[in-house]
């Protein structure tokens, strides 16, 4: 091809993801001494890729499409690739926006369930604290995330991974702190209190809701004490 290597990497991507034709890429960067049937192998191997990462990442999802639409799967992903596509130096980050784009996606197909997104989110969530740098400081947002769902997501992803025909559960709202343990360093799930929640609104130092202002300062004390002890939260210096 006669190109020069940057512009190669810029029709590359494009082309990679599905949002180029081999004609474009083909009229940009000139004709493939290999050949177009080798060339789009590429296109080939990359898109078996992008599908294994989507599927072991998002599996109870995965689980869940394919059972209730199953011809919906792989549009999901390929649109979702060609809205957002995979950077970054590690494999699984071409995930990391799909709770989003289900999301957005919801907003143009209103059949499209909440729990999708919703599960999503965990999914990710809970793979990403698994390998999310460390710090000295309590994570939030790193290896400490405080999500509030319609469903009882957590239930119905562990579910899903033990049956494939687990039902899906009416909504049930909740607050779920999803976190890398401090000192065990596991992946775990903790339901706060009314009172954790100030204490967490306190150590990353947000607004306490109006609602959440007459909890004695003890019970945040003894909240905050408790989020310690299960390995949410950090020790206070001192």
């Amino acid at each position: 091809m006669s190109s020069t290597l940057a512009d190669f990497y810029t029709q590359m991507k494009p082309f990679l993801t599905g949002a180029q034709t081999l004609d474009q890429i083909r009229e940009a960067l000139g004709p493939s001494p290999s050949g177009d049937d080798n060339f789009t192998f590429y296109r080939v191997l990359a898109e078996r890729n992008v599908f294994k990462i989507m599927r072991e990442l998002y599996a109870p999802l995965h689980t869940l499409v394919r059972r209730e639409a199953p011809e919906t799967w792989a549009p999901l992903v390929r649109a979702y690739v060609v809205a957002y596509p995979p950077g970054g130096r590690h494999p699984t980050c071409c995930g990391k926006a799909f709770s989003e784009f289900l999301a957005q996606r919801r907003e143009h197909e209103p059949t499209q369930p909440v729990v999708y997104e919703e599960l999503a989110d965990f999914c990710w969530v809970r793979s990403y604290v698994y390998s999310a740098p460390d710090g000295e400081d309590d994570g939030f947002d790193r290896r400490l995330f405080v999500r509030q769902y319609t469903y009882r997501v957590h239930d119905l992803a562990a579910a899903l991974e033990r049956d494939a025909q687990a039902p899906v559960p009416d909504p049930q709202p909740l607050v779920l702190i999803i976190y890398r343990h401090t000192r065990s360093l596991q992946t775990r799930l903790f339901l706060p209190s009314a009172a954790g929640l100030v204490a967490l609104a306190q150590r990353q130092g947000a607004e306490i809701p109006e609602p959440l202002r007459v909890i004695p300062a003890p019970h945040v004390v003894e909240a905050d004490a408790q989020l310690v002890a299960h390995g949410v939260l950090v020790p206070r210096p001192g």
